[in-house]
């Protein structure tokens, strides 16, 4: 039992710093849905854009985009991870006035691309992900960019992400904090 203990200590200080893409993860750690439906799950706000996308006053536009570009923190409070797709896998999700499309383009590293198609505007994502284990906790940068267009108005905005980072991975109550510029 002691022995035991002792090699998984000795696992997890080795694999602290690691690269999570690299590690596996028991399955029950998983969430039956695969990390491009998480990507399509950040649009559930979407009729902001096409909000924005119908603005006269380019002011109130930003100010649309601004609090869209919020709102998938909304919805990454859940601590469990999604599956990795497979390079080539595809999700799709229409509705009557959108038409959303991600790709895995990338295996090792992983790396999404997405994008959504509207009457009043065009949304693009591209997201490698990354997540690094610092002993309690699993740290994933802001990578990728994230950026809508709008082709009436000619307006493009682009960003990027917050760090995030999901704590008490292995002693305590597991939480989500988002930080950055």
């Amino acid at each position: 039992m002691e022995a035991d203990r002792k090699g998984l200590l000795r696992r997890l200080r080795d694999m602290t710093g690691m690269d999570l893409t690299r590690i596996p993860i028991p399955v029950y750690y998983n969430e039956p849905v695969s990390f491009l439906h998480r990507i399509a799950e950040c649009l559930q706000y979407h009729e902001l854009l096409a909000q924005a996308g119908e603005e006269s006053d380019s002011l109130r536009r930003l100010l649309l985009v601004t609090v869209f570009s919020i709102t998938p923190y909304s919805s990454a409070e859940r601590t469990t991870k999604p599956f990795n797709p497979i390079l080539g896998e595809t999700y799709e999700w229409t509705t009557p006035s959108t038409r959303f499309v991600a790709e895995q383009v990338s295996h090792h590293p992983p790396i999404a691309a997405a994008s959504m198609q509207a009457k009043t505007y065009e949304f693009g994502q591209y997201k490698p992900l990354e997540g690094n284990f610092t002993g309690n906790a699993v740290v994933s940068p802001p990578m990728g960019r994230t950026w809508v267009s709008f082709p009436d108005t000619q307006d493009i905005f682009e960003w990027g992400g917050l760090t995030s980072c999901v704590h008490n991975i292995l002693v305590g109550r597991l939480w989500v904090d988002h930080y950055g510029e």
